[in-house]
């Protein structure tokens, strides 16, 4: 058994038998950790059903010996209005059968409509470009729109408008290989490029990061460290020795950057597809590696900035 679903079991096991009760389910249904209630609700269960044999089955015998006596009538009742199984096949021998949570079922089957969202629509958001590419993500577009609760059109208009704008719906990663001009424009001002001077090469306001132009030769032409300086101290990144901000540079559809948000990332995909955990800190290349990745994230992102 994976060691997340035995640590789950774990915590449902309450006098470590390593067997799970009935009391013991009923309190994991009301265990105050959601992945704990997440994964008892979607168990599947052999016992014997209620609605076979109705109030006169022995199985009630003890429910009665113990029920209060002003309810046994409306019990009684309510069992025989249930009871229905002993007239269809192949259910009449009463044996014990699998039982599952309807709506869970219902939810782990479903698809997600194939016309919701269409070749045509992501087509538009690209202007027309790069149709194979569209071809691609479009079946995680789908998966994502309906794991991530975006349902709305004006929603899904605006969100692959701004995938098409930003990286053509393309898996891609921050290209931080700049000139010396060019990585103080981006990353050198206060308050950003549209204050830096290109006549001077200097800052209208004042500068933000000086070393881009005391140390340019360390920077200019060197992504790996220039990302680990104009990264470092922010957005969960520690400093410029520890690499994160090379490490956490911006990946995906929609740009993923610093690691804070991979994190993020990580917390959501795992509730999202608890049988294909991943650890996006420890692995960040897996989100350009891997198509369906690099799609969901951009729903997490999208999440995380409370856009939906």
């Amino acid at each position: 058994m994976p060691r997340f679903y035995k640590g789950m079991m774990d915590k449902m096991d309450s006098d470590k038998d390593g067997q799970l009760s009935e009391r013991e389910l009923f309190s994991a249904l009301h265990h105050p950790e959601m992945g704990v209630r997440d994964i008892v609700s979607r168990m599947v269960v052999k016992h014997e059903s209620e609605w076979f044999g109705g109030s006169g089955h022995q199985k009630w015998t003890a429910f009665f010996q113990d029920c209060d006596t002003l309810r046994i009538d409306v019990a009684k009742k309510w069992l025989d209005d249930m009871e229905w199984m002993s007239r269809v096949e192949p259910f009449t021998s009463g044996k014990a059968v699998w039982h599952m949570h309807p709506v869970m079922f219902l939810d782990a089957i479903k698809t997600v409509d194939s016309g919701f969202i269409t070749l045509e629509m992501v087509s538009a958001a690209n202007l027309g470009t790069n149709e194979p590419q569209c071809k691609k993500v479009l079946p995680y577009l789908n998966k994502y729109a309906n794991a991530y609760g975006m349902q709305d059109t004006k929603e899904i208009a605006h969100f692959l408008s701004q995938i098409g704008h930003e990286s053509g719906f393309a898996i891609t990663e921050e290209n931080l290989n700049y000139s010396g001009k060019g990585m103080r424009r981006i990353f050198g001002c206060i308050k950003g490029p549209k204050h830096y001077n290109k006549t001077n090469d200097d800052c209208d306001l004042r500068r933000l990061r000086n070393k881009l132009w005391t140390n340019e030769s360390i920077y200019a032409h060197h992504p790996e460290n220039l990302a680990d300086y104009v990264y470092a101290g922010r957005m969960g990144n520690d400093d410029e020795t520890s690499d994160d901000g090379y490490m956490y540079r911006g990946r995906g559809m929609i740009q993923l950057t610093g690691k804070d948000e991979y994190r993020y990332f990580t917390n959501m995909h795992n509730k999202k597809n608890p049988s294909d955990r991943q650890d996006f800190v420890v692995a960040p290349d897996s989100v350009i590696s891997n198509v369906e990745y690099g799609v969901e994230l951009a729903f997490s992102f999208w999440v995380s900035k409370g856009l939906n």
